[in-house]
């Protein structure tokens, strides 16, 4: 819903990806919409990223509503260093540091959503153990960076 929150941060993997295209697709061309998006987007290698260029178009078009991180376990040999951060390239699994460089802090309070749609060792890394196709008890990193089961 437009306005609900200044801020949602996505963090997904793969074909977790579709989902959170279709969010991201439909809140951009909202222009009452003012929600500012993050994505952080893993993959294995370049050739992996789904839909990348239409996520560098949204980037392009939205720059001050989405932006996206890549970020690969096996990149080429020049995806890393300060130059390729700049483009929005990151190395390795999702982690505190690019979470908390990257995410809307959890000050923001009700005002802050994180989604996650990945594979079941991503998800618990991050949120902890699901309870179905609920969050469960929310533990994982975002919970060590304070961050709420209503937030998550």
């Amino acid at each position: 819903r437009a306005h609900e929150y200044d801020q949602v941060g996505m963090i997904t993997g793969g074909t977790g990806i579709m989902p959170i295209y279709e969010i991201l697709e439909c809140a951009l061309k909202d222009p009452s919409n003012k929600t500012k998006f993050t994505l952080i987007f893993t993959n294995i290698s370049e050739r992996d990223i789904l839909l990348r260029e239409e996520f560098d178009v949204l980037k392009k078009v939205h720059l001050d509503m989405f932006n996206v991180i890549y970020t690969l376990d096996q990149p080429r040999s020049n995806w890393k260093g300060t130059s390729c951060l700049a483009d929005g390239c990151m190395q390795g699994f999702v982690n505190r540091k690019m979470i908390k460089q990257n995410i809307a802090l959890m000050t923001l309070s009700n005002k802050v959503k994180v989604s996650i749609c990945g594979l079941p060792g991503q998800v618990s890394t991050l949120t902890g153990k699901k309870d179905g196709m609920k969050q469960g008890t929310l533990s994982g990193i975002l919970k060590d960076l304070r961050y709420t089961k209503d937030q998550v």
